[in-house]
């Protein structure tokens, strides 16, 4: 038995046909099963100061 771990980048939308299409891919080699699928999404960027605040983000104004 062998386990493949792939790391493909395309859009979360997309997990369930790339899934897919790679099981048909590897079913020509021996019983194929798909255990487990993780999508990864991006992280925004945060602001952090270093006094471990998060700045008040909305506002367009300055901390007083």
């Amino acid at each position: 038995m062998l386990k493949i771990t792939v790391i493909v980048a395309c859009p979360p939308g997309q997990a369930i046909g790339v899934k897919e299409a790679i099981a048909i891919d590897l079913e020509k080699y021996g019983d194929t099963k798909v255990t487990n699928i993780e999508v990864i999404e991006p992280e925004q960027l945060r602001l952090e100061l270093e006094n471990g605040n998060v700045p008040n983000s909305g506002t367009g104004r300055r901390p007083q």
